[in-house]
C-alpha cells in the first residue's frame, strides 16, 4: 500500500508507525518527478491540486521501476467489509477499470458531475493501460476545478470518456462496490452469517463520503444530505463498525503525534480540525435522527419518534417567534424612516 503523504506530519507520523507492507512517499518526491504537475500547484484551489494528484500519483508509481503490473487508486475515506479479490477476478485481462456511481432515477442528474467515481480506479502496466492513464494526466493537469465545465468536473468527469477512447476498458458490475450515501437505497442491506449483503451480493467496500466528525461526540454520516433517512441497520452493521476504527486509529495517530510534532505545534496544527458545529445544532440534529452520537466506541442513533416531534414542534415555534420580532423590527424600521423624512420636509 503506497501512501502520498501530503504534508511533512503525515509523512513523519506514517513513518514513525512503521506499518507492514505500507510505502509513505512524499508529495515533494512525486512533484519531483512531474515537473508539469508541480506547476498547476499555484493556480487551483488545495484541494482541486489534491484532485489533480490522482493520474499523475499511479503513473508515477507505474514508470518508478518497482516492478508493479498493475495499481488501484484507493480513496482515504473507504472501508471494505469482504475481500476484494471478486473484483479483480471480474476485472480479469482488462487494463482499465473504474466502477459507477449506480445513481437512484431521482439522482440521476448528479451525472453531470461524473458517471463514474474516482474512487476506486485501476491500470494494468500494459499499451493500454498507460495510453489511458497519461491522457487522462494530462487532462487534469490542462484543466482540474471543482466545478462542472464543458462536460468537465474536477478529476472525476474525465472518467466518462475513458470506454469511448481506449480499449480493455472494464466497468465494474459487482454492485457490493462502492456503496455510498448517494446508491445504498438502492438495494436492501442486511447481515447473515458471514458479513453483510447488498441485496444478494456481499459487501465488498463502503464509501463513507461526506462522513464528519463535527464534535468529539457528534457524527455526520453524511447520509441524509442525499435525502436516505438513517437506518437502524445500516447504522449498525455498516457505519459502527467504521465509528470504531476511526477511534481506534485517532487514538494511534495521538500517541504517534505526541512524538513527530514539533516544539511550536499544537494538537489542531497535527491533526487537522473537524468541522465544528455548536453543541446546540449538533444535539438538535441527533434528535431529529440525522446525526450518530459517538460514545465509548459505539454509535447511536436516536430512533425515538416522540425526541423527533419535539424538536419538529420547537423549531416551528422558534420560526414563528423569530418571524414575529423580524416583523416587529422592520415595522420599527419602517416607522423610524417616516419620521426621519417628515422631519427633512419640515426642515
Amino acid at each position: 500500500l503506497h501512501v502520498l503523504c501530503l504534508d511533512e506530519p503525515a509523512h513523519a507520523t506514517i513513518t514513525r508507525l512503521d506499518l507492514d507492507d505500507v510505502v509513505p512517499v512524499k508529495l515533494a518526491t512525486l512533484e519531483a518527478a512531474a515537473p508539469a504537475l508541480a506547476q498547476t500547484k499555484h493556480g487551483r484551489q488545495k484541494y482541486e491540486y489534491y484532485f489533480t494528484l490522482t493520474p499523475s500519483w499511479m503513473l508515477y508509481l507505474l514508470e518508478s521501476g518497482g516492478g508493479i503490473d498493475s495499481i488501484t487508486y484507493l480513496d482515504a475515506d473507504l472501508y471494505f467489509f469482504s475481500d476484494p479479490q471478486p473484483l479483480f477476478e471480474e476485472i480479469g485481462t482488462g487494463s482499465v477499470a473504474i466502477v459507477p456511481h449506480r445513481f437512484p432515477p431521482r439522482l440521476k442528474y448528479k451525472e453531470q458531475c461524473g458517471k463514474y467515481n474516482v474512487s476506486f480506479v485501476f491500470f494494468r502496466r500494459d499499451d493500454r493501460g498507460l495510453a489511458c492513464l497519461r491522457w487522462w494526466r494530462d487532462k487534469c493537469i490542462e484543466w482540474c476545478y471543482d466545478r462542472c465545465e464543458e462536460g468537465r468536473f474536477a478529476d472525476q468527469k474525465y472518467l466518462d470518456e475513458f470506454q469511448s477512447r481506449f480499449e480493455g476498458v472494464h466497468v465494474i458490475d459487482n454492485i457490493g462496490a462502492d456503496v455510498g450515501p448517494w446508491n445504498v437505497e438502492c438495494h436492501p442491506v442486511t447481515w447473515r452469517a458471514g458479513g453483510i449483503l447488498i441485496g444478494e451480493v456481499p459487501l465488498v467496500f463502503y464509501h463513507f463520503e461526506g462522513y464528519r466528525q463535527e464534535a468529539p461526540q457528534l457524527i455526520d454520516p453524511g447520509i441524509c444530505r442525499y435525502g436516505v433517512p438513517l437506518a437502524k441497520n445500516i447504522i449498525n452493521i455498516i457505519h459502527i463498525p467504521y465509528v470504531n476504527e476511526v477511534l481506534a486509529g485517532r487514538r494511534l495517530l495521538d500517541r504517534c503525534q505526541e512524538c513527530v510534532r514539533g516544539p511550536g505545534d499544537t494538537r489542531d496544527t497535527v491533526r487537522s480540525g473537524t468541522d465544528k458545529v455548536s453543541w446546540y445544532h449538533g444535539l438538535r440534529r441527533y434528535f431529529e435522527g440525522q446525526y450518530v452520537w459517538c460514545f465509548a466506541g459505539r454509535a447511536w442513533y436516536c430512533e425515538s419518534h416522540m425526541a423527533k416531534r419535539i424538536v419538529s414542534m420547537y423549531d416551528a415555534l422558534r420560526r414563528r417567534f423569530r418571524g414575529k420580532s423580524r416583523r416587529e423590527k422592520n415595522e420599527c424600521e419602517t416607522i423610524a424612516s417616516h419620521r426621519t423624512r417628515s422631519n427633512g420636509e419640515m426642515e
